[in-house]
Order: structure tokens, then C-alpha cells, then sequence
């Protein structure tokens, strides 16, 4: 096979695999496709790129040549843009995880666009009460009504599903705990050795506590009773198993985490989660 006249198999041979391979030629073709065919349709339209399919600085100096912009998510891909002179102003930072830290980033470098995906950050889970006095006191307002309503002497409440608070909220970014529930999210409730999928399961030290193996995330993973009771207190190794894949700490700044049994029993809460 041929990209871009090169021999893809002398290519694997003189870089190794995995390895990307643009034809630069058509690349710049398709920009000007693009570019030619919305303005020719739209008046005022930019092509924009999206790097999250793939970005290094030689493609981002192409896309700037050819005159596209660029839709960055996360402050890596923002530093590439910025290291090769890409037009800052043609830069569209996307993305709901943004950091405190890329979005002051983004303003001092004047990016030309931040997109705010949504105002809306879950905070918690609290009783029926505190949200029916929250809102009585009008310090919040009701988004999503609940199923039913609560009576007193003078007043009916119905009773509120999802609240917004009326006043902006400073938090510290919270750190993600080490739980069972978190580690069985994490861990997408299978089995880290035989790979089954299901809620019955338990907390296995890859190193056994005993021998010295911490209680931290790249030392836990979910392991169903079967195989926690044939690993016992072996390393994977000394029990002839191995595990998936290395246990580390969750990526990404997901740190809101609701069980499945609320959210089958509240479908509505969905469309306010972090996808």
C-alpha cells in the first residue's frame, strides 16, 4: 500500500510501528475543499480543526498555512499551537474539564474563543429536606420536578429532583478518594483477572498488605470472590494469574461520581453529569 507515493511497509521498516502517516499533498487539498466550499455556501465561515483526533506542531503548522483554526481541549494541545506561532486568535478552546489553570492560560494568551459547554457543576447529593428548605428560603430554584409532593399544614412542596443553587459556590478541586465504589467505577465493575463483568465484587491488593504492598490506587483493583480467594495472599505472579491491565489512578477530573442505583431511579439527573 502507497501513502503519498511512500511504501508503507519501507516506512514501518525504517520507523518502527505504531506509526502515523499523512499525505501531506491531499491533507492540504481537503483543507482548501473545505475552505472553498463553505465560504461558497456561507459568507463569514472558518474551518476549524478538531485536535482531538490527532495533532503534532508539523500538522498544526499545515492547518496554519492553509489558513484553518484550531479547536483545542486541553492545555497540551494549546501549547502546541502556541510553540509553532499558530494565530491564537483562530485557536477555539473547548472541552467541559477545562482547569482553572488552562482557562487562565487561555486569557493570557488571548485565545480567540472559549467555549463554555454548560453552567452547571453537580455538587452533591442531599436529602429531600435540605433542598425543599434551600428552595423555600429562595436559595435555589427547582430544575427537575421529583415524583409526588410534601404536604404541611398551609403549604404544598413538590418535591424537587434537581436544584440549582442561586449564588455561585467556591470549592477547593476536591481530591478523588480511594473507596470501593470508586475503585469499581474505575475499574467499569469487571474483574481485574478473569474479566467478568458484575456487581459482586471485592477489593484485591495486587501486593498482599502484609507484604508490604500499600493501600494506594496503583496497588487495588476489583477482583470478583473467585478470584480473590484463589489469589489469597500471593502476588498475581506466585497465584499463575495477571491482571488486565495495571491499576493506576482514574484520569480525567471526573470527581462526581453518583452510583448506577440512583441514577436508574433518576434518569433526569443524566443530562446534568459529566458525559
Amino acid at each position: 500500500m502507497l501513502i503519498g507515493g511512500c511504501d508503507t511497509l519501507e516506512l514501518a521498516a525504517e520507523f518502527g510501528t505504531p506509526l502515523y502517516v499523512f499525505d501531506e499533498f491531499s491533507l492540504r487539498s481537503r483543507c482548501a475543499e473545505f475552505k472553498q466550499e463553505f465560504a461558497r455556501r456561507y459568507a463569514d465561515t472558518t474551518v476549524i480543526y478538531a485536535c482531538k483526533a490527532f495533532i503534532n506542531k508539523a500538522l498544526a503548522l499545515v492547518f496554519r498555512e492553509e489558513g484553518l483554526g484550531l479547536d483545542v481541549v486541553s492545555g497540551g494541545e494549546l501549547g502546541i499551537a502556541q510553540s509553532i506561532g499558530f494565530p491564537l486568535a483562530r485557536v477555539y478552546f473547548h472541552g467541559n474539564n477545562k482547569s482553572a489553570e488552562e482557562i487562565k492560560l487561555a486569557l493570557e494568551w488571548h485565545v480567540g474563543r472559549i467555549v463554555v459547554d454548560n453552567f452547571h457543576e453537580p455538587l452533591n447529593v442531599c436529602r429531600v429536606r435540605r433542598a425543599v428548605v434551600l428552595l423555600y428560603y429562595g436559595k435555589a430554584e427547582m430544575l427537575e420536578n421529583g415524583t409526588g409532593f410534601i404536604h404541611s399544614a398551609s403549604y404544598t412542596f413538590p418535591v424537587p429532583s434537581v436544584i440549582r443553587l442561586a449564588y455561585m459556590i467556591k470549592r477547593p478541586r476536591p481530591q478523588r478518594k480511594l473507596t470501593r465504589l470508586e475503585v469499581f467505577h474505575r475499574d467499569q465493575y469487571t474483574c481485574q483477572y478473569c474479566g467478568k463483568q458484575t456487581h459482586q465484587l471485592t477489593l484485591d491488593h495486587v501486593i498482599p498488605r502484609y507484604r508490604g504492598g500499600e493501600h494506594v490506587w496503583e496497588n487495588v483493583v476489583s477482583a470478583c470472590i473467585p478470584c480473590n480467594r484463589r489469589k489469597a495472599g500471593k502476588t498475581p505472579n506466585e497465584a499463575g494469574m495477571r491482571l488486565l491491565r495495571q491499576p493506576m489512578l482514574p484520569r480525567g477530573d471526573r470527581f462526581f461520581y453518583i452510583h448506577h442505583n440512583y441514577l436508574q431511579a433518576q434518569s433526569q439527573w443524566q443530562k446534568y453529569l459529566p458525559q
